[in-house]
């Protein structure tokens, strides 16, 4: 009879010869010494397993290692995460505290929360570059409105990312759109009052002086 442990269990083997016994306990040992104790007590479907795995990783270079370093930063992310609402109400907090501007503000705070209404209840750490994407291109807005709906994104994940609340930036991997260049327009004379008229005085030219 040999006592011994395997995939961390107390097994007992018996022979009918002792030196098949011997033979046995010979070869336990040696095993022993070549893996070490957590080597020999590592499960086979466990080597199996962590051998897929390494082989899948290799093909983009990355090691088991790698992949659970990324995974468990994530889960810790996702923990710690919140919903995009409260994102939001977080970053439009810490801009006021910083001084922007009551216009900035309400252009942020406009862009935010149409983006919020849409992924009310989802954690910011799982929201994809895909669906930021999706959700771009159903905006029907133009070009440049849509980029710019981008960027406050952009700048609301760096934001999450500095909190904690995301380990990456999916806005970042958003595409931006393609602004079609269009020829300047010429302003009719009533058009060109209005502008006037609506113009700060600061940005009027000086009346010259009459001589």
């Amino acid at each position: 009879m040999v006592n011994y442990r395997e995939a961390g269990k107390r097994k007992r083997t018996f022979f009918e010869t002792k030196e098949q016994a011997n033979a046995f306990a010979a070869f336990k040992n040696a095993q022993l010494k070549r893996s070490g104790l957590e080597g020999a007590e590592f499960s086979s479907r466990l080597r199996e397993m962590a051998q897929e795995c390494a082989e899948r990783l290799s093909g983009y270079g990355k090691t088991l290692k790698d992949a659970t370093d990324f995974l468990v930063a994530h889960l810790k992310a996702s923990e710690k995460s919140c919903t995009v609402p409260e994102l939001v109400k977080q970053l439009i907090a810490a801009k006021r505290a910083d001084g922007a501007s009551k216009r900035y503000l309400e252009d942020l705070s406009s862009r935010l929360n149409r983006f919020a209404r849409e992924f009310d209840g989802q954690i910011v750490a799982t929201i994809t570059s895909a669906q930021i994407d999706d959700w771009l291109r159903a905006l029907r807005v133009s070009a440049t409105s849509r980029n710019n709906y981008r960027r406050v994104l952009v700048g609301m994940f760096n934001y999450g990312m500095q909190r904690g609340y995301a380990t990456s930036n999916p806005a970042e991997k958003a595409a931006r759109a393609k602004a079609i260049d269009q020829a300047p327009g010429i302003l009719t004379i009533a058009q060109t009052a209005r502008l006037l008229e609506a113009a700060s005085p600061e940005l009027l030219p000086s009346p010259r002086r009459q001589f």
